[in-house]
């Protein structure tokens, strides 16, 4: 499993446009992802890209000016983050008593008239996008009797 260190900013003011620019330029040395938080954002880079001078120029090269920002850093034991999301962020949908969308993990889902049973992997979705949802209930109320679909 790939190891990650996770750097905290907070960011003073706290604005979007700061943090938003600050995971820009941390982008550029290496970072995958960033969560937003009620101080800045947190950022996530592999343990092999790892570079604190790299980090500290970003934020002393900050190209805003009356932003206040300061990190620290923490270790983060790689493990299979899609099953760690798999086991608590996949919840199921459910769209009344016309459908509901889980997957084999999931129990005790309610009756509906169609059940869709997906399995999440890295390369499939969960129908958790909105337009998932919407064109579900397009068809739903649709008269597809007779019509062929092409999802892609």
């Amino acid at each position: 499993m790939n190891d990650y260190t996770k750097v905290s900013f907070k960011v003073t003011p706290n604005e979007e446009v700061a943090t938003d620019i600050l995971a820009a330029l941390l982008a550029e040395v290496g970072f995958e992802s960033f969560v937003p938080t009620e101080e800045g954002v947190e950022a996530y880079v592999p343990q092999a890209l790892y570079d604190a001078d790299a980090i500290s120029s970003v934020v002393e090269t900050f190209p805003l000016e009356g932003f206040g920002i300061t990190y620290g850093s923490q270790f983060i034991e790689g493990e299979d983050w899609n099953a760690e999301w798999e086991k608590n962020y996949f919840q199921p949908i459910v769209l009344g008593d016309e459908c509901v969308i889980h997957s084999t993990f999931h129990k005790d889902i309610p009756a509906a008239r169609y059940d869709i049973l997906i399995d999440p992997k890295m390369a499939f979705g969960t129908g958790y996008h909105q337009t998932t949802c919407h064109m579900i209930r397009a068809i739903l109320a649709s008269d597809m009797q007779g019509c062929s679909v092409l999802d892609m």
